[in-house]
């Protein structure tokens, strides 16, 4: 997965565009609020001061209700989690208010006289947003009802996070389940299937807009709760989606590698190598009207692939698209409807661009 401890040491969280199976994943839960924690032998404040740089700040809700935690006011976030109190959205006339390094909170802001906030949603979205910072990975992972994961053990390097993690064998498996009314938002919100980074960004809109699609604002906080607990320390998913599609990019290679994935309903493929335009495999039991996009996992329409009527069989389209990618990863929803019989089929995959 990554080389997350080193980059900590040097407080440069800027992670490379690598990408493996059967990664572990990282979450840091009660250590945010803890100025004495450490992880991997760094102290949490000098992580966090890695995680909140000038120019990127990390903001909780949305546009126009909103606040930034802007390069400084670290000692805020410890100070003010873990949070008590309610579940609800931010208060009306916040607007987009600024927290800077001397730690003075807009007047609305829930919090008491110490600074702790008020507002149990904003605590996990505040965690949440500080892990997806810590681990970009985690953005990607597929939520399900009911997530299991289990503990990763240090390999030789003996720090978490790392690609010599290994499953501990002897742990007990956590159960972490997601409020039904919750996944149905999510599917409704988004137009991938449900992932951590679409989660944020719909607890970002809660807080900001007060849109729940039919959910609650502590079915919200129930769920990104859980995610923040599933991966605590460093964990595996032990039921993670298999379909993965990896298109790469080499560089100056001459091996005829490739990536590929699979996926039913239509079947689709994907394939890349050396010097050539990957592209998709898509077999069809009918001519049907075809629609394949990529979208970020945060749910934001990324490439239109295909959206036209193929044949009967395997068509290969070319996904020219990719080239213009930022390494990542990319979840591809693949629509058909068949012109003769009118039976649909969709599925969604996840895409890793690797260069």
């Amino acid at each position: 997965m990554r080389t997350l401890p080193v980059l900590l040491a040097a407080a440069a969280l800027a992670f490379p565009c690598t990408a493996t199976a059967d990664e572990s994943y990282t979450t840091l839960d009660a250590l945010w609020g803890d100025e004495y924690g450490t992880f991997n032998g760094i102290s949490i404040p000098t992580i966090l001061d890695g995680l909140i740089a000038s120019g990127d700040p990390l903001v909780v809700g949305a546009s126009g209700r909103s606040v930034s935690f802007t390069d400084g006011s670290e000692q805020c976030i410890l100070d003010g989690l873990p949070a008590v109190g309610r579940v609800t959205c931010l208060p009306d006339g916040i607007g987009d208010a600024a927290v800077g390094a001397d730690c003075v909170l807009p007047a609305s802001f829930p919090a008491n006289r110490r600074g702790r906030f008020k507002n149990r949603l904003i605590d996990e979205v505040i965690k949440l947003s500080l892990n997806a910072r810590l681990d970009p990975d985690l953005e990607g992972v597929a939520l399900a009802p009911t997530m299991k994961t289990v503990d990763a053990l240090p390999g030789a390097d003996g720090l978490f996070g790392t690609d010599d993690d290994v499953v501990c064998a002897d742990c007990d498996t956590v159960v972490v389940d997601l409020p039904e009314d919750l996944m149905t938002a999510l599917a409704v919100y988004l137009p991938v299937g449900p992932t951590v980074g679409g989660l944020l960004g719909f607890a970002n809109s809660a807080l900001g807009e007060g849109e729940l699609y039919g959910t609650s604002y502590r079915d919200v906080w129930r769920g990104v709760r859980g995610v923040n607990r599933a991966f605590d320390g460093c964990r595996f998913y032990a039921n993670a989606p298999a379909d993965t599609i990896i298109i790469i990019f080499f560089k100056g290679s001459t091996e005829n590698e490739e990536g590929s994935g699979v996926l039913s309903g239509p079947t689709l493929a994907a394939r890349s190598a050396p010097g050539r335009v990957p592209t998709l495999h898509l077999t069809l039991p009918e001519a049907s009207e075809v629609r394949v996009v990529a979208y970020t996992v945060a749910g934001r329409k990324a490439a239109v692939i295909a959206d036209r009527v193929l044949p009967t069989g395997e068509t290969v389209v070319e996904f020219e698209e990719a080239r213009a990618l930022p390494c990542g990863v990319y979840l591809v929803r693949s629509s058909s409807r068949g012109v003769e019989s009118g039976e649909t089929a969709v599925r969604t995959t996840k895409v890793v661009v690797v260069r």
